[in-house]
């Protein structure tokens, strides 16, 4: 039997929401762009590529629409600094989790979790990425709200939010969706059959073939959950991140998460975790939201063209969303509505 979603979340429960904005990443693909076009040097998360606002600060006022800025964390590689400072140098010292060298998402994510799990064991979190075009905002973070509410009620359950695939696109994950696990109204929770993350040609003409949608990386799930996959399908990782989670708070942390970070490999949270662990996950498709992740110079283009300079865009219409009607020739695309909330 389907249950009933999107309750109004009550205060207290609203008091465990976390969120952890990713802006660790090098952004070496993007690199030539925007040193030509934007004459930037820093990673594409750091740039103002639509408005005045740079994609990161973007994100962090989506989040901060839902999520307390105080319980909004950002994880940023110890060199970009410099390149953030302007987004960060009015946030609380304590949100701002630094990493000494960029380990990919898997150890930015469990260091951020642990931070969140030593000050609040019954936290329900957020992760998002800082290099995602997202148009109606509002409509994005409602989706997220839901999922917070979900897995306030589940929480052996990691809800990812998906899109319907618009076009043959490899370098996303790709989610196959299985029996609905949840309802209300048009709107489905699913559960998920398979993961695959960046997919090959061959695969993905498959996947275009089932019921599939495209992985937003944006997951919500319980703070304990989310640790215990890592123990699961990391086990390396999480016993070596031991020696981080008893130096939290201590004048040693630091020199501790260098020495340790020192050590680690590269590990994708998706291929590492996500793929693995299909019993465990849920989706959740969002409508009437335009999405897509900057990390490929195509990407942006296409979409500085179709929305901000109003021209056409230069990938097939079947790789685009039908959005007639709509008005994007504004320099600053629709902000997120602020949401008033009671804060302890």
């Amino acid at each position: 039997m389907a249950i009933e979603l999107w309750r109004t979340p009550s205060l207290p429960l609203r008091r465990h929401y976390w969120g952890i904005v990713l802006a660790g990443g090098e952004g070496k693909r993007l690199r030539d762009f925007l040193r030509t076009e934007y004459n930037q040097e820093s990673p594409k998360q750091f740039c103002a590529i639509i408005g005045k606002r740079s994609m990161l600060k973007h994100t962090l006022d989506r989040a901060a629409s839902l999520i307390p800025e105080h319980r909004l964390l950002t994880v940023i590689s110890r060199q970009h600094l410099l390149y953030a400072i302007e987004d960060i140098c009015t946030r609380d010292p304590k949100t701002v989790i630094t990493v000494p060298v960029n380990r990919e998402t898997a150890p930015s994510i469990l260091l951020s979790l642990i931070h969140i799990y030593n000050t609040d064991p019954n936290a329900i979190v957020s992760v998002f990425p800082s290099d995602h075009f997202i148009v109606e905002e509002d409509i994005f973070m409602d989706y997220v709200n839901k999922a917070f509410d979900f897995c306030s009620t589940h929480p052996d359950k990691i809800v990812t939010l998906g899109v319907p695939p618009t076009g043959s696109q490899t370098g996303y994950g790709w989610i196959e969706k299985g029996n609905i696990l949840s309802s209300k109204g048009e709107t489905n929770l699913y559960r998920v059959r398979t993961f695959h993350e960046k997919p090959d040609a061959e695969a993905m003409r498959t996947l275009l073939s089932h019921d599939c949608v495209w992985n937003t990386m944006t997951m919500t799930g319980k703070a304990a959950m989310f640790i215990h996959v890592f123990k699961e399908r990391i086990p390396e990782l999480y016993k070596a991140f031991e020696r981080i989670a008893y130096a939290v708070g201590t004048p040693f942390e630091a020199e501790v998460v260098s020495d340790v970070f020192e050590t680690l490999p590269p590990i994708n949270f998706s291929r590492a975790v996500l793929e693995r662990i299909p019993q465990h996950l849920a989706v959740l498709p969002m409508h009437n939201v335009y999405w897509n992740d900057w990390g490929e110079e195509q990407r942006i283009r296409c979409d500085l063209k179709r929305f901000i300079r109003n021209e056409p865009a230069y990938a097939p219409a079947e790789e685009l969303p039908a959005l007639a009607g709509k008005d994007y020739s504004i320099e600053m695309l629709p902000r997120v509505r602020r949401t008033e909330t009671a804060e302890v």
